[in-house]
């Protein structure tokens, strides 16, 4: 057990990235998650924020939820700056992501796209 708690407090070798959704629930639990790990000293330099809805849609219903999304990613951009955390944005996608081309999509989404304007 020592060696494993040797491990996660060493920024070195371990690190944990938070991942959550854009609503005010998710972003409360990811600032607290974020705060006790750095209590513990576990590092964290990334996160990611999953399934935003684009910017682009006209359906009024949708319109209003990435709305919320917005005023989410604002608080949490302020987060991540306070806390020195990269933040990578994740679009919502239409079905699940199954098999090798639903981890080619969501590769291509945390690694290769650029991150989606929030105008």
């Amino acid at each position: 057990m020592q060696a494993l708690q040797a491990l996660l407090h060493d920024p070195e070798t371990t690190e944990f990235c938070i991942v959550t959704i854009a609503t005010a629930l998710s972003l409360n639990e990811a600032e607290r998650l974020l705060l006790e790990l750095r209590r513990e000293g576990i590092a964290v330099r990334r996160g990611v924020v999953n399934r935003l809805i684009a910017t682009d849609v006209a359906d009024g219903y949708v319109t209003r939820l990435a709305n919320g999304q917005r005023q989410c990613l604002a608080e949490l951009d302020d987060l991540a700056a306070r806390c020195a955390v990269d933040v990578t944005q994740v679009p919502y996608f239409d079905t699940e992501l199954r098999s090798v081309y639903g981890l080619r999509a969501m590769g291509n989404a945390l690694f290769d796209a650029p991150p989606p304007s929030s105008s």
